[in-house]
């Protein structure tokens, strides 16, 4: 707005009003007999910078409601109404009341923005600090006709995004499917191999050097290191293949059997589980026991200096249970406890020792199943603490 002189001394008595006026409301005009403008406030600069000290209020707006006389006498008997205007050819509306100051010759529009796009707000640099700050609700009003166009446009989003979501799954579903099929196909040549090497080199232990054993058994321990590769991606592929069936679980039980199945190893290492009270859940025990026992024989294998001691812990809540897996083990950085979920992502520090990466992705995906989710905590040479959660809400039978 162009310079404007100073307020007559009539209008100079409401100095402090119209100061009070620009604070709170940031949509205003201010008026006078004959409706030309005297100043507006902030938010309607920055839609309309072109307006100017003087301006004529019908060359720039169109009263719209009440249906009266676009005079002061008409605005002045607006008062107890409530007034929309709409800038000429900015599909911007304004709506409000008018502030009645007949003895000084002024009148005042006080109001809100009603814009048919929310983008509007962008595209005039109008940000939640220009806001009215007594307002519950921003500074803006949507008409229903942009409401509507929102809802539409929402709908829209949700549509295209449940699309997306199901090309997903479907591309999932196959890759899934791919891996189950392609690791038990290759189970079977890989047998073939192992056999051949081992009766090659048993039918002709006189007629071979040294070296050619040397490459034969370079053959046989590479080819059961893809094996083990296989059968752990054919176990990732189960979990996601299998038909989950949620009953009565007994954790103590399956902790126990876990470790009878390990006895060698956890012999081997002098390690130490404990546990006491583990509760009855309701769960898939295969997938349950998938998780409990790639964390324990992750706890025996990757041991510190000491025996390794291995303590599993539960609580309950209102939504889940809560097991914690500990032990005083070689531990790792918080760095790669962000990656060790995945598949085939190691510890830096777990390279040295036998494995294929894949145990911790089947303890995730089994936890996912549970509608639960596992983390990890630890710290080189302090040991670690595996800590998953299983729903309460799962309700027996299959899912």
């Amino acid at each position: 707005m162009k310079e404007k002189p100073a307020h007559s001394p009539a209008l100079a008595s409401l100095t402090e009003v119209f100061a009070a006026i620009d604070q709170l409301f940031p949509v205003h005009l201010v008026l006078d007999k004959e409706l030309h403008l005297l100043a507006q406030g902030r938010n309607i600069d920055k839609i309309a910078p072109e307006l100017s000290y003087g301006d004529r209020f019908v060359d720039h707006f169109e009263l719209i409601s009440p249906q009266v006389a676009v005079t002061f006498d008409g605005f002045q008997n607006s008062s107890e109404e409530t007034v929309v205007f709409a800038f000429r050819k900015k599909g911007i509306k304004l709506r409000g009341q008018i502030l009645s100051y007949a003895d000084k010759g002024v009148c005042i529009f006080v109001g809100h923005l009603m814009l048919e796009n929310a983008s509007l707000l962008a595209e005039h640099s109008i940000s939640l600090d220009d806001f009215a700050p007594f307002d519950s609700m921003p500074d803006f009003i949507l008409s229903q006709n942009a409401q509507e166009a929102s809802l539409v446009e929402i709908q829209e989003l949700v549509d295209q995004l449940q699309k997306t979501q199901s090309r997903l799954l479907a591309s999932n579903s196959a890759l899934e499917q791919f891996a189950y099929a392609a690791s038990h196909d290759l189970q079977s040549p890989l047998r073939t191999i192992v056999s051949f090497a081992q009766l090659l080199q048993a039918s002709n232990i006189e007629q071979l050097d040294n070296t050619s054993h040397n490459y034969l058994n370079i053959i046989i321990s590479s080819t059961r290191s893809m094996q083990r590769l296989i059968s752990d991606l054919l176990s990732f592929a189960k979990v996601q293949q299998t038909q989950e069936h949620f009953e009565s679980v007994n954790v103590s039980r399956i902790i126990q059997q876990i470790t009878e199945d390990l006895h060698h190893d956890i012999r081997m290492h002098d390690a130490t589980v404990t546990y006491n009270n583990l509760p009855q859940i309701i769960a898939n025990e295969t997938l349950l026991r998938q998780v409990f026992q790639n964390l324990i024989s992750n706890a025996v294998k990757f041991k510190g200096k000491q025996a390794p001691i291995i303590r599993i812990e539960a609580d309950e809540s209102a939504k889940h249970w809560t097991f914690r897996v500990i032990d005083n083990g070689m531990g790792f950085s918080k760095a790669a406890a962000t990656k060790i979920f995945e598949v085939f992502q190691r510890a830096p520090n777990a390279q040295n020792h036998q494995g294929t990466g894949i145990g911790l992705a089947i303890c995730k995906k089994s936890v996912e199943r549970h509608q639960g989710n596992i983390s990890a905590h630890s710290a080189p040479g302090e040991g670690s603490t595996f800590t998953f959660t299983i729903s309460k809400n799962l309700g027996k039978g299959y899912c």
